[in-house]
């Protein structure tokens, strides 16, 4: 991410080729790889869990997260997000009141909310995490990566299922998808460490 400041300026070189030729860093989305699987090695169905990095840090969509970016931390980091697909919760949508301009009240039941251990979204959540982590560990074997940011390489067992419930999120009331995120820091180009944080859309 050499020369992108992510600010349009004239030192700006990913803004230059993108505002010159319409090609480069600026085309994309950002993704930089993708990764289908099922998160039941045992199923004949579609592929549940979409992961997918991306170079620089995201945590989720909040209030200026995109200002991250702009520091050098945030662009040093590499960020893998795993969206669960074909999910198991059925939430609920309830209306505050008779008028149409108040918003109605939505609970997506996520994780049965939280009250199911062995909820299917949440263990294949944890799969996705470790699988993440796996492959990550032979790179970091090589001395590519410095360590995982979040949520902490030491976060596993039931603390990662907590992380899991208490971190997902999601952006969609209609056929909802869960997803968790994984980041890692960069230095010099190089992938430094990583991070897990789960969303649900």
């Amino acid at each position: 991410m050499d020369g992108l400041t992510f600010d349009a300026s004239p030192d700006d070189k990913g803004f230059l080729t993108w505002s010159s030729s319409r090609t480069g860093f600026y085309t994309t989305n950002g993704g930089t790889i993708a990764i289908m699987k099922r998160s039941d090695p045992n199923s004949k169905g579609d592929c549940d869990l979409f992961i997918f990095g991306i170079p620089g840090e995201f945590a989720g969509y909040r209030l200026n997260y995109s200002d991250c970016i702009h520091k050098h931390e945030g662009r040093s980091r590499f960020s893998w997000i795993i969206l669960k697909a074909h999910t198991n919760n059925t939430g609920i949508v309830r209306l505050r009141s008779s008028d149409p301009r108040d918003p109605p009240v939505i609970n997506f039941q996520s994780f049965g909310d939280g009250q199911r251990p062995d909820d299917p979204d949440l263990i294949a959540l944890e799969l996705g995490i470790n699988y993440v982590r796996d492959f990550i560990a032979r790179v970091r074997a090589k001395g590519v990566t410095r360590g995982e940011i979040v949520p902490g390489a030491g976060v596993t067992g039931k603390a990662l299922r907590d992380f899991i419930m208490t971190s997902a999120w999601g952006w969609r009331a209609a056929r909802s998808a869960s997803n968790a995120l994984c980041s890692a820091e960069m230095s010099s180009g190089r992938v430094s460490g990583d991070v897990t944080n789960p969303i649900i859309p």
